[in-house]
């Protein structure tokens, strides 16, 4: 232990006796200069924080400025033209104004222009169906309780069809489909087939105390079908003859004006009579004189076309006069009766109707009363076997194998004495004595588009 102590203590007093190598004025000096070296240091990263902080927040309200003002610009620019194909169902569009969806299938919005006051949508259909042109007051989409535009309520509002329209685009199939149709309807005029044109022979009768006299024609023996006309309107388009396009489609809303007033019932007619194939063998409507007087030319035009290298001509296809219409609807010099089918009466053996009109009834039989009963409606279009227009070869035929010459579709013609427009026959909301042959005429002078009005074509019978 004392061993220990001694040594400790040698070593102590070595220390002590050593002579440092630095001084304190030396070392001090050093010390002092690593302070202020360590303080300039520590002020430079605080400069440097706080400038990148500032940094920062002034990037961000620049950024911030430069989002807002390109929201703000672009909010105000109107939409011009949005290009969409949608199927049923599926939301069509959508802007700060409305959203517009469709609930029939039948119908594809193609584009759709917002201004300043209208909202303007140009519609295509499908299944063959023709195109129209919307316009629709914003306030009339705002007022609504729904926030929804719905296409089917469409035609209550104003149309414009002359301003913006889509002419319908034919798939390639119904272009080849519509060649067929054209070839078979070309091929039985050029023969003059009899199940299709009957032969008129030349004769006179009396009416109103006069003795016509009438060359003899070929009629065509239906009225002209909803297929014949959209084949005539689609080879139209075909040959990019869209002027005249125009001017012969049919305007389907008619039918929600049948006799003046509004059906809206109806809108299914409106949809579909003109593309649906369950309709191809009814009476074409809706059309203008002009549109029948064009269908008219076409086959005229079409039917010469493939003629040629031929001997025999072909007299040029027409509306028949009045006097050409009663002389084929009584099926023959002899008859005096009334009606087409020579009979006085509107019904056959059976009780059965032999026409499409508005039958009228006073009373009805009540198998609860067991009675016959004063009938609250004298108005029962079914009775007739057809509550709207029947197909073209419906009820039996005349003499001259002309079926529906009086009823379904008035029939347009041209008016002997002084080439006005007329109809004849009566249609199927016409009472019992418009479907008489002589019968009068409550469409003197129409010549536009009417749900209940018709045509069937003649041509002159040149002899050999």
């Amino acid at each position: 232990m004392n061993k220990k102590q001694n040594h400790i203590d040698h070593l102590f007093d070595k220390a002590r006796n050593q002579q440092p190598e630095s001084s304190f004025e030396e070392t001090s000096g050093q010390f002092l200069n690593d302070l202020e070296a360590l303080k300039i240091s520590s002020l430079n990263q605080g400069v440097a924080k706080s400038f990148n902080f500032k940094y920062l927040i002034m990037l961000s309200f620049v950024s911030v400025a430069v989002i807002s003002n390109v929201i703000y610009f672009n909010s105000k620019t109107p939409i011009e033209k949005e290009e969409i194909i949608i199927s049923m169902e599926e939301e069509i569009v959508s802007s700060p104004i409305e959203n517009i969806i469709t609930q029939n299938e039948d119908f594809v919005v193609e584009s759709i222009t917002i201004e300043d006051e209208f909202i303007q949508t140009t519609t295509s259909v499908y299944q063959d169906e023709i195109t129209d042109s919307i316009v629709v007051s914003k306030k009339s989409i705002k007022d609504t309780n729904r926030p929804a535009y719905i296409l089917e309520n469409i035609p209550l509002f104003n149309r414009n069809q002359d301003s913006v329209y889509r002419f319908p685009k034919l798939t390639e199939e119904q272009i080849e489909n519509n060649h067929k149709q054209k070839k078979q309807m070309l091929k039985q005029l050029n023969k003059l087939d009899k199940k299709k044109y009957a032969y008129i022979p030349s004769g006179t009768f009396s009416f109103k105390g006069e003795s016509i006299s009438v060359q003899a024609f070929h009629m065509q023996t239906t009225e002209v079908t909803v297929l014949e006309y959209r084949t005539f309107i689609f080879d139209l388009l075909i040959q990019d003859r869209k002027e005249e396009f125009l001017k012969a489609k049919p305007d389907q809303e008619q039918w929600k004006f049948i006799m003046g007033n509004q059906q809206p019932s109806l809108q299914p007619m409106v949809d579909h009579y003109f593309s649906h194939s369950a309709y191809n063998q009814y009476p074409i409507n809706n059309i203008s004189r002009e549109g029948a007087e064009l269908y008219c030319r076409w086959l005229t035009t079409e039917a010469t076309k493939v003629r040629k290298g031929k001997k025999e001509a072909l007299n040029d296809i027409r509306l028949p006069s009045d006097c050409e219409w009663m002389f084929a609807a009584k099926g023959g010099e002899d008859n005096q009766e009334s009606f087409p089918w020579k009979t006085s009466s509107v019904r056959n053996k059976k009780k059965c109707y032999l026409a499409n009109f508005k039958p009228v009834r006073d009373s009805v039989y009540s198998e609860e009363k067991g009675k016959f009963i004063k009938c609250e409606s004298s108005n029962f279009f079914m009775d007739d076997g057809a509550f709207l227009t029947a197909k073209v070869d419906s009820y039996l035929p005349n003499e001259y194998g002309l079926y529906c010459m009086a009823g379904n579709a008035a029939e347009m013609v041209v008016n002997w004495k002084d080439k006005s427009p007329g109809t004849k026959g009566g249609s199927w909301i016409s009472d019992l004595p418009e479907l008489m042959i002589t019968g009068e005429d409550k469409n003197s002078g129409v010549t536009e588009a009417k749900a209940h009005i018709g045509f069937r074509v003649v041509v002159t019978h040149i002899s050999e």
